[in-house]
């Protein structure tokens, strides 16, 4: 079975790489978290989350504390935050699957884990690993500080993509997160 969604593989065979591709996921995605990405996690100030909203549409969150807000074992990762009032990905049930991205701005490493939900309860969100990896740094920004904000002053909404002041926005922006799905 690969660890590559039908589309990935469909692009691989175009370019003649499924193969290759196959041996190098093989040895890429593991199914728990080497200690390399644990400890990565847990130095964490923040951490984005990825899931599908109840109209089965993929949508992305934000989750962030003091370093070690976020606590693995090779299997499972707990992450200690509230969601942010009417967050997309605030009432995930167990069994839902999500992804997390963790970055270290000042360095520019970023990990990836995909997991399903096993709780989502008073501010704890716990998730079992199916697939960790590390991903490119390509087009991550080097950052020095992040600026922390009372998030309890922030409402998620329904974002319109052909409002023209948020697509400037966008467009302007060096940093922009999105979920995507298979």
């Amino acid at each position: 079975m690969s660890v590559f969604h039908r589309g990935e593989q469909s692009m691989q065979a175009a370019y003649g790489m499924a193969e290759k591709m196959g041996e190098i996921g093989s040895r890429l995605f593991r199914d728990f978290m080497p200690d390399q990405h644990r400890q990565f996690f847990e130095e964490l100030p923040f951490i984005l989350v990825a899931a599908r909203d109840s109209d089965g549409h993929p949508v992305a969150s934000f989750l962030a504390g003091q370093p070690g807000f976020i606590q693995t074992s090779e299997r499972e990762m707990t992450i200690r935050s509230k969601f942010t009032p009417g967050d997309w990905v605030a009432p995930l049930l167990k069994g839902d699957p999500v992804g997390l991205l963790g970055i270290m701005l000042h360095n520019r490493r970023r990990n990836r884990m995909n997991g399903l939900v096993f709780h989502n309860e008073s501010g704890r969100l716990g998730i079992s690993v199916v697939q960790s990896f590390g991903n490119c740094p390509k087009y991550i920004q080097t950052r020095e500080r992040i600026k922390r904000v009372d998030r309890s002053a922030v409402q998620a909404e329904a974002i319109n993509f052909k409002d023209p002041v948020l697509r400037q926005w966008i467009e302007n922006s060096d940093t922009f997160f999105i979920a995507s799905q298979a």
